[in-house]
């Protein structure tokens, strides 16, 4: 009779828990739509290779990748990307810096492996001494090249300045610098003797 009671009594006060610990599955729900899932990594430093050489450094004071329904990443802080280039073609251990690409702010999109930068971006090439400000430019990583649709300024090494004002002008070039193309922009360019049309 004592354990039966014992047993009633252990049962009259865990039961209270029990009861009070359960959520419907619509309360789970949507408590777990609430719920944002993120990474937050400070002073980050990473690196790109491809077949064992090291193609790009990322440095970034914040990174937060966000595990939602899309994976994104953000770089709130800002970010910097050097480029590496081989200083002779067969050497892997010979890598010099090539360019830069600096920004205020980054966004990097895991599905289709592209970037977006915004406010004060700046690319430079350390070997050429060419340079693009723009205010804002998708870096496609696959492709390995970069464009932008609105204002921007292009200074080449031999004095050329060229520069789009936002309507319907753009840049896409080599993530290096190394080759591009222009759409509507203004400035001058220089160009060898005899071959402009008189």
């Amino acid at each position: 009779m004592t354990k039966l009671i014992f047993y009633y009594l252990l049962l009259l006060f865990t039961l209270p828990f029990v009861v009070a610990c359960s959520n419907t599955k619509e309360e789970l729900d949507a408590f777990n739509s609430k719920k944002v899932q993120q990474e937050e990594i400070i002073d980050v430093e990473t690196y790109l290779s491809q077949a064992g050489v090291t193609k790009a450094r990322l440095t970034a004071p914040l990174l937060i990748r966000y595990n939602s329904d899309s994976v994104r990443v953000e770089f709130p802080k800002g970010l910097h990307t050097e480029f590496y280039a081989l200083r002779e073609p067969n050497s892997k251990d010979s890598l010099i810096v090539e360019s830069h690409i600096f920004s205020d702010y980054g966004r990097y999109n895991e599905f289709n492996n592209k970037v977006f930068l915004r406010d004060s971006v700046i690319c430079y090439n350390q070997i050429k001494k060419d340079t693009l400000w723009c205010d804002s430019l998708w870096w496609h990583q696959d492709e390995q090249i970069i464009f932008t649709w609105g204002k921007f300024k292009f200074k080449t090494h031999d004095g050329q300045n060229m520069y789009g004002d936002g309507n319907g002008t753009g840049f896409r070039a080599k993530q290096d610098l190394s080759e591009y193309t222009l759409y509507k922009s203004k400035g001058t360019m220089r160009v060898s003797d005899g071959s402009m049309p008189y």
